[in-house]
């Protein structure tokens, strides 16, 4: 948000929450109004190029019912709809479009593959099969390269937290207690700070953002804050401000970061000096293991997927 001119500039009005009501049901009819039953919904015109009816939860139709379906659970919207007698279509679309995926076709993508359809599809029709099929993406995960969150171990992990809220099932924990061991054990300490290196794309960087970097690949790790074990915990309370710290753009309309440690190592050769922020989201000086818990679980409650 510090390149203000990307941009919508923020209006300076007093919270309504009659409004906001008003809009989620603009925004939810809109949607639902959008929809075909057999080509789910039309592509955005600056999704690259895609074609209409894409399935995935990343741009397509698992990703619009998941925020559709959220919105009606949490009450936000009192619109009436039913999306299951299209879930078996969406589920076979998907494993279509798996198919295209080349080097990708095989991982347990949350965002891409049938992994996050199946998910969904857990939370509105839930069966053995579904959960099985969960259960073998998310085990062939372990044996593939880790990727990132789109592609790799942290979706899986999460994927692995979202079914065992709904089933209580133990293997689900088991499965992300053995790729947790095998994220954190590929996390490298560099002169940016711990780091993980992603092999993507027939690319070697070191990312920073939710998606293909670093804040996805902490994402899973605390939510699943209580798998974890002690030693774990630590290694995680280490290293995040470490990491922040030395990755911080720092302007004075606040801090952010950017995409890849590339690009803001670039920013800082050329634009910034070496300062110390007044504040950063997570001090060095408060990272007891109380205080850490205390963190994580904000972040669990707020992360990315968890509303599934």
């Amino acid at each position: 948000m510090i390149e203000q001119a990307r941009y919508v500039p923020l209006l300076s009005r007093p919270w309504d929450p009659k409004k906001a009501a008003k809009a989620i049901d603009e925004i939810v009819a809109d949607a639902l109004g959008h929809f075909d039953r057999e080509r789910f919904w039309p592509a955005h015109a600056r999704d690259d190029g895609l074609k209409d009816g894409h399935s995935s939860i990343y741009f397509g139709a698992a990703g619009v019912i998941w925020g559709l379906e959220h919105l009606s659970r949490v009450g936000a919207t009192m619109v009436e709809f039913d999306f299951r007698p299209y879930l078996p279509r969406l589920l076979d679309r998907t494993k279509a479009e798996m198919a295209t995926y080349k080097d990708y076709a095989s991982n347990g993508s949350l965002l891409f593959g049938d992994l996050g359809t199946a998910l969904l599809i857990m939370r509105l029709e839930p069966s053995s099969t579904l959960a099985d099929l969960i259960q073998m993406r998310a085990n062939a995960n372990s044996e593939l390269p880790i990727r990132e969150l789109m592609w790799g171990l942290p979706g899986s992990m999460l994927a692995c937290l979202s079914m065992a809220e709904m089933t209580g099932e133990a293997r689900w924990r088991a499965i992300f207690e053995t790729q947790a061991e095998r994220l954190l054990a590929d996390l490298q300490d560099t002169a940016d700070g711990p780091l993980w290196e992603q092999d993507l794309y027939h690319q070697q960087l070191k990312y920073l953002g939710p998606v293909h970097g670093y804040a996805g690949n902490m994402i899973p790790l605390m939510r699943g804050w209580s798998w974890l074990t002690e030693s774990q915990r630590t290694r995680i309370a280490e290293a995040v401000p470490r990491t922040l710290s030395k990755n911080a753009w720092r302007t004075d309309a606040g801090i952010s970061w950017r995409g890849t440690v590339a690009q803001h190592a670039r920013r800082r050769s050329q634009h910034l000096q070496p300062s110390t922020p007044p504040h950063l989201p997570i001090h060095t000086a408060d990272l007891s293991s109380r205080s850490y818990s205390t963190v994580a679980r904000c972040c669990r409650s707020d992360m990315t997927l968890g509303a599934l």
